[in-house]
């Protein structure tokens, strides 16, 4: 039975130790016992013995205390596969088709569990039961004490891999080997792709998970036992129900095998073959961290006290924080890591050398100040300057330094060869990114929410890294024409909110009169509000002092941020924050100190910035959002009319129907006659305007009758990929199923004996002769029946007769539901005659007998005329009014636009915005009161209030034709200012103060430190108790800028000051023109008239004069289809374009298959593609070469087949075959190609023929 020796009697090898600092200077012992890879290691429950086992067919005991060999596990006669240990014992799974038990304190051999016809893979104990699984396809389970075979699971058509034991919730720990009684659940996984369940009662399997596609390497269950997650080698990780076997969410993102996973509370962690390790919320799937920096496979992972402890093969262990996802140390292996435990401040680590290797795992909190110091040390250029490179595009991360993120000294140039000096940030789209992100969980409060945002600004602050001006705008009070958009949205939240709710609610009760047994329900934790994100509330107030002691600390602290000037407008400074970006910049532009060269930077998600962006006429613009997109062109004229936040959409413009693509050619045609453009300065010229619409009006009925038509014909194709599928799911169906006496039975009756049996057979012969695929679909209902029969008892009333009708089948009657067209009734029907008089009676209650029809839609075109004027100088001029809006939900058709020169293009003059508090009266639904004081909570709930039919607890959504509701229009009563004003008059002194001071119109904050040149002129201001009124900033002092500054009444840095732009007349015209001495920036796109002599190479990063281009090795090259060096582009010369190959065909770069290495030194052969500055390269092509594609494409591409190989593609005489039998294939020519120059190209072998044509790939 083998034996067991307690203590080895060789002496270990001296602990090699070194100096704490280097990377490999944690190490404190490496160990050499075993003879061959360590496979396995496991750690006692008290941690004093850890185990290791081994492919010499060996185990070893080792004593953590001592950190010596105290024990040899010996007796297997094959490799050792696993190991696992109780709390006496160890119990080994080998190749050697058995399963051992050790005794822990002596390593002695106690049982041989003999039973398998394979390998043993896997080996699990809990209490008096061990299990196994094994090449053979089965699982087993042993009793631990005697070595008994209790159970044999069979059902996996492959070998099974790993174990999991489920123990029953209720007691939370295993049961003896009393199987009858034993409620818990065994989980297997194979490799055909599924995972079973088994009862510890029957050797039948319970449930079977299915759904991977290749094989389940990994199992885990959450901390409840309710959920079961598979990792597979198709690289999916998948959550199931682990009792019904129903499959709850796929979680992709790694691309490789997942080798393990661990849940840890309510978040899971994988590692992966992709050399990497995420982190998954359980609830809902989402991978909220990635751990990058191994090189290799990751092997094991383990979670401890918030750290991820990882080992790969690529002879390091890593230890990552897991919140940060931060590398906090790397350890060194003398060969590739197979296994580690981490414990008491050590990791035991087996390679794959045999080697113990024993490590610090102390003090890893104090390693990122080393690691910034290793930075320091090295130069933030000389680690930056390669990421640049390797990227090919803007940079957007910091440098890292194993795995740690070190601060940016974005003092020094940009990297991206291109300097900022204004950068200005639409703060609502950092905010709303920062509450719900996308890639980890949502922040749980403000302290979280604040932190996510400072981070988020430091990031793009390091990647644009201005130089004159920082500019923070948060969105303020909007305009009546936006707050009407803002009130639809937050209502419509409200509405599916609380119809979800109730959805919930409805569905648990009735499942709970049915007997069901159904999970608790989800208790309310602290979490973020996304509806505070709104002017005027506390988190907003928060949000300000915030940001102004984040601004205090980085032009303290931050080398980058020493000269520039920081302008915060804060939600109480009114209007949309991009709006107030590109007010700034009219009215410094408008300036004559302003620079007209100044380089912008605009940082935000709106579509909206494009357009601004492209109002301002300013040269030097950027916005960055995901990427850097220099200077990009946007079509923004007439897309008013295709809707916007401000107006609803014409009828007859969809943008899914081409709506832009429509107007743009309406306006080429008509522009001819106009006489001049649309608009300028913003002030459209309604004459103008009116020959569009009417353009537009004519084709108005044929745009109608076309979308039904693709209407019509998409709902055909939906219920033809509808049968497809129903067809699909038929297949899979039983064809016939056994009838009489011989049909399917339920499983709680008994059959009867069979009587005539030869007659029965004769039956179901016939009946089965009589089947034909016309009857696919009746034989499959059938079946069905008889499917159903056997699972469910019939009562003893019940009718044994089959001729129930389908009708009264609730499947049936399911079938038939969700068959029946589910779109919405169209009663306008816009494409039959009459659309218009239906639509004006269905959307504004008003028929075409009614009087004053026509004089009604005359005004509403002309209210969505004053509309598209008001848009176009909020984009150009400002606020043209603060109280105009649309009031009206619908929009006028094209053809109702008459008579519109002769309308004003004017609006009131002097108009005032909300306050802040009285906004959120305007916008919110009577369910987000609590962000109000109580008195005015009131006004929206209380039945006497004057204003309660604001504020409706359920209101109509109108789909206007769309399918879904969020697409509908919320028919929500207008807020009548006058009203609201008057009702809120009777609650203003029930006002704290800070609650006033939160409902003020406020100013920008303008911050600079010392050393600024105009920081003396601040200080002045604040001399001799400080000025009382505002005064004009010197301009030659701050850099061109121009404004009025005064004392802030609540300074945080001294002297900083508020701040107000330069203040113009009411008539001044902001001009849309470029200034004269601006200098536009060199052309970065191909122009027409390119130098084709010179290949065309795209421009990376922001500089097109770049010369630090990035390159690829080897092994790029060659999957880029390179050959030896050679520009393998659309003009290459016969002779040198080297044949199409797939990935697994030789290296064309060396001999394989006696195939001689192309040297680079032929004559004739092109230089390098490296080799940009090398005059033979354009004489090359020039001389030998014409150019193909003269009208659009210079780059490389491949040449086809056809225009560069010859006839007979035999090999010439310097090019010998791959393939092996060559010298025997007749049809090859060994001719060579004379082309139309006389060049001679010897004609090459197709090399498809030398490899499997399931290798050979097209790669254009």
């Amino acid at each position: 039975m083998g034996s067991g020796i307690s203590k080895k009697q060789t002496q270990t090898p001296a602990a090699r130790t070194k100096k704490k600092g280097k990377k490999d200077g944690y190490l404190l012992k490496s160990v050499q016992e075993h003879e061959g890879a360590i496979n396995a290691i496991c750690i006692s429950h008290d941690g004093n013995t850890i185990v290791t086992v081994s492919e010499d067919m060996t185990g070893r005991l080792w004593d953590t205390r001592t950190e010596e060999c105290v024990g040899l596990l010996q007796g297997h006669k094959g490799y050792i596969t696993s190991v696992c240990v109780s709390e006496r014992y160890i119990f080994t799974s080998s190749a050697d088709k058995t399963v051992r038990k050790w005794n822990l304190e002596s390593g002695a051999s106690i049982k041989i569990f003999v039973g398998h016809h394979s390998t043993v893979n896997r080996v699990i104990c809990s209490g008096d039961l061990a299990f196994s699984s094994s090449y053979d396809k089965t699982v087993k389970c042993w009793h631990a004490d005697t070595g008994e075979c209790l159970r044999t699971f069979r059902g996996h058509r492959l070998s099974v891999m790993p174990l999991q034991l489920v123990s029953d919730s209720n007691r939370g720990a295993a049961f003896g080997a009393d199987l009858e009684n034993n409620d818990d659940i065994l989980i297997s996984g194979s490799v055909d792709g599924t995972a079973k369940s088994w009862g510890m009662n029957s050797n039948e399997c319970l449930v079977t998970y299915k759904g991977h596609s290749s094989a389940v390497t990994c199992l885990a269950v959450d901390g409840k036992g309710k959920t079961l997650f598979t990792g597979s080698a198709d690289t999916t990780i998948r959550s199931w129900d682990l009792l019904t076997g129903a499959p709850i969410k796929t979680l992709q993102g790694h691309q490789g095998t997942i080798i393990q996973l661990q849940v840890v509370n309510k978040l899971m962690y994988s590692c992966s073959a992709d050399h990497s390790a995420k982190c998954w919320v359980v609830e809902f799937g989402d991978c909220t961290r990635t751990y990058k920096g191994h090189k290799h496979t990751i092997i094991n992972l383990q979670f401890s006290d918030s750290l991820i402890f990882t080992c790969s093969g690529d002879k390091t262990l890593k230890v990552y924080e897991s919140k940060s996802g931060t590398c906090k140390r790397t350890f060194s292996a003398s060969g590739p890591v197979s296994c580690f435990v981490a414990t008491k401040g050590r990791i035991y680590s087996g390679c794959q050398d045999g080697s113990l290797i024993i490590l610090d795992a102390t003090k890893l909190r104090e390693d990122e100040d080393d690691i910034y110091h290793n930075v320091q040390e090295n130069g933030i250029k000389k680690i930056y300057t390669p990421m640049i490179q390797e990227k090919k595009q803007i940079s957007v991360e910091g440098p890292e330094v194993d795995g740690v993120r070190a601060p940016v000294d974005t003092s020094l140039p940009n990297p991206n060869d291109y300097e900022f000096d204004n950068l200005y940030l639409d703060m609502n789209g950092i905010i709303h990114p920062c509450c719900h992100p996308e890639n980890k969980p949502a922040p749980k409060n403000e302290d979280e929410m604040m932190v996510a945002i400072f981070e988020y600004i430091d990031r793009i602050f390091s990647i644009v890294r201005p130089r004159k001006l920082l500019y923070m705008a948060i969105d303020g009070v909007a305009p009546r024409a936006k707050m009407n958009q803002q009130r639809s949205r937050r209502f419509r939240a409200s509405k599916e909110t609380k119809e979800k709710a109730e959805e919930m609610a409805r569905i648990r009760s009735e499942l709970m009169e049915k007997g069901a047994l159904l999970p608790p329900e989800k208790e309310k934790t602290e979490h973020f509000d996304s509806n505070c994100i709104t002017p005027g509330t506390e988190f907003m107030a928060n949000l300000s002092i915030c940001l102004r002691y984040y601004i205090a600390d980085r032009l303290n602290n931050d080398p980058g941020w020493k000269n520039i000037k920081v302008i915060l407008s804060d939600a109480n400074v009114p209007g949309e924050g991009e709006h107030k970006i590109m007010d700034y910049i009219r009215k410094q532009r408008a300036s004559p100190h302003h620079d007209p060269n100044t380089k912008h930077c605009l940082n935000g998600a709106d579509a909206d910035l494009i357009m601004l962006g492209l109002a301002t006429h300013e040269l030097h613009f950027t916005i960055i959002r995901e990427e850097f997109k220099p200077n990009q062109k946007r079509p923004c004229e007439m897309c008013g009319q295709i809707g916007n936040d401000f107006l609803p959409h014409l009828p007859s413009l969809e943008i899914r129907e081409g709506a832009i693509d429509r107007l743009v050619g309406i306006y080429k045609r008509v522009l001819p006659r106009c006489g001049g453009y649309l608009a300028k300065h913003g002030i459209v010229d309604l004459s103008r305007v009116q020959m569009i619409l009417q353009e537009l009006g004519y084709v108005e009925d044929e745009i109608f009758k076309k979308r039904q038509e693709n209407e019509v014909q998409y709902r055909k194709r939906l219920k033809a990929n509808k049968e497809r599928e129903k067809r699909q799911k038929m297949r899979d169906a039983p064809l016939w199923t056994p009838s009489g006496q011989f049909s399917p039975h339920a499983i709680t009756k008994t059959p009867s004996a069979i009587v005539s049996p030869r007659q029965e057979a004769y039956a179901m012969r016939k009946q089965a002769m009589s089947y034909s695929g016309s009857s696919t679909e009746a034989a499959n209902k059938s079946a069905a029946a008889n499917l159903r029969a056997m699972l469910v008892t019939p009562s003893p009333d019940a009718n044994t007769s089959s001729s129930s009708t389908p009708n009264s089948n609730p499947a049936s009657n399911k079938r038939k539901h969700e068959d029946e067209d589910e779109e919405p009734k169209d009663d306008i029907r816009l494409w039959e005659a009459g659309w218009k008089g239906r639509y004006y009676k269905n959307k504004f209650q008003l028929s075409e007998d009614d009087e004053g029809y026509d004089d009604f839609r005359k005004k509403v075109a002309h209210a969505y005329v004053e509309g598209l004027c008001w848009v176009l100088l909020y984009y150009y001029q400002g606020c043209p009014s603060w109280k105009w809006f649309y009031p009206y939900h619908y929009a006028p058709f094209a053809s109702d636009f008459r008579d519109l020169a002769s309308l004003p293009n004017s609006f009131e003059k002097g108009t005032q915005p909300f306050k802040p508090l009285e906004q959120l009266m305007g916008v919110f639904p009577a369910a987000s009161g609590n962000f109000l004081p109580p008195t005015w909570r009131e006004l929206m709930s209380h039945p006497e209030s004057p204003i309660i039919d604001f504020y409706p607890l359920d209101f109509e959504i109108d789909l206007n034709g769309k399918k879904y509701a969020w697409q509908g229009v919320a028919l929500l009563p207008f807020v009548d200012e006058k009203r609201l004003l008057g009702a809120l008059s009777h609650v203003y002194p029930d006002l704290t103060e800070l609650e006033t001071k939160r409902n003020n119109r406020g100013k920008d904050r303008l911050f600079l430190r010392q050393g600024n040149p105009v920081f003396d002129f601040f200080v002045g201001l604040y001399e001799g108790g400080g000025i009382r009124e505002s005064v004009e900033i010197v301009a030659n002092l701050s850099g061109g800028m121009s404004g009025k500054v005064e004392p802030d009444d609540v300074p945080i840095l001294p002297h900083n000051v508020l701040f107000t732009d330069p203040v113009y007349d009411d008539d001044h015209i902001f001009k849309a023109d470029v200034l004269p001495e601006a200098v536009p920036p060199a052309r970065v796109l191909k122009p027409e008239g390119y130098d084709r002599n010179a290949p065309y190479r795209p421009v990376t990063g922001m500089n097109p004069n770049r010369t630090s281009f990035a390159q690829i090795d080897g092994a790029g090259r060659r999957m880029l289809n390179f050959h030896g060096g050679e520009v393998f582009r659309f003009s290459t010369p016969r002779s040198h374009a080297p044949p199409f190959r797939s990935h697994s065909g030789p290296p064309q770069n060396y001999p394989r298959h006696g195939h001689p290495p192309h040297s680079r030194s032929i004559l004739g052969t092109p230089p390098s593609s490296r080799d940009y500055n090398d005059p033979r390269r354009n004489n090359h092509y020039s001389q030998q070469v014409p150019r193909h594609n003269s009208g659009s494409y210079q780059g490389n591409r491949p040449t086809p087949w056809s225009q560069r190989l010859p006839s007979y593609r035999g090999p010439g005489p310097n090019q010998p075959q791959f393939s092996r039998n060559h010298s025997n294939n007749p049809s090859r020519d060994p001719r060579q190609h004379q082309d139309s120059r006389g060049y001679s190209a010897p004609a090459r072998d197709d090399r498809r023929q030398s490899y499997p044509l399931s290798n050979y790939r097209y790669r254009p």
